[in-house]
């Protein structure tokens, strides 16, 4: 009776040791530490708290925050009671260019349900650049000498959403012709005169890049006709 009382205890043993194996880490995988990310960025942490399977869900969770290495201002956080993975979309439209840190945070419990302190278990940084798309959207033909209403968008290359409150500039064969700031939807105009001989020519926009976005031009043909 006695040897099957101690069987009986080891297996319990046995099954408690691997039920309370040592906790998987709540290591982030996506995205991986040194990446350039852009637009929205998912943010995957494919573990979270881990527990005994006995224990209840209670004081477990897991957490993600993104902070801005120049200045430590957390931008972005998330977290989770209880256990399981843990994602995240970071909306990073007219967030500075630069580093940002992304930490995992996980409070597990131990074989006796005790839970721990805050472990962290990602902590790595990425480098965040969004890119900007300037392209003009006026009329592509005018006669010589006359005015035409000249028109641009800017949108986040990635996304399509529309960046606002940017200078975009007007040029004509390689000569500046204009300038206009972006509105709400990312649109603006300006009146350039047509000062050019007949034929083909180049009419392109530009943006000098800020803080938050990088630089773009583009360009399309453009026709001068004789006056009517």
């Amino acid at each position: 009776m006695r040897e099957r009382s101690l069987f009986h205890a080891a297996v319990l043993l046995g099954v408690l040791a691997l039920a309370v194996a040592a906790p998987a880490l709540a290591d982030i995988t996506t995205p991986g530490a040194g990446a350039t990310v852009r637009g929205d960025v998912t943010i995957n942490e494919d573990t979270g708290a881990t527990k005994p399977f006995f224990c209840s869900d209670s004081d477990t969770g897991s957490a993600i925050s993104v902070a801005r290495l120049s200045d430590a201002v957390v931008v972005h956080s998330v977290s989770k009671n209880g256990t399981g993975g843990l994602s995240t979309v970071w909306n990073t439209h007219g967030a500075p260019i630069g580093d940002y840190n992304l930490k995992s945070t996980a409070v597990n419990k131990d074989n006796l349900c005790n839970p721990s302190t805050s472990i962290v278990r990602s902590n790595f940084n990425v480098h965040l650049e969004n890119n900007s798309n300037a392209s003009y959207t006026g009329p592509r033909i005018a006669a010589m000498l006359s005015p035409i209403e000249a028109s641009a968008r800017l949108r986040d290359e990635k996304t399509g959403r529309a960046i606002d409150g940017r200078t975009i500039t007007f040029s004509f064969d390689g000569r500046q012709a204009g300038t206009c700031s972006t509105d709400f939807n990312g649109v603006c105009s300006t009146t350039i005169l047509i000062v050019a001989l007949p034929g083909q020519h180049t009419l392109g926009v530009s943006f000098g890049g800020d803080c938050c976005w990088t630089a773009s031009n583009s360009s399309v043909d453009f026709t001068v006709t004789l006056p009517i």
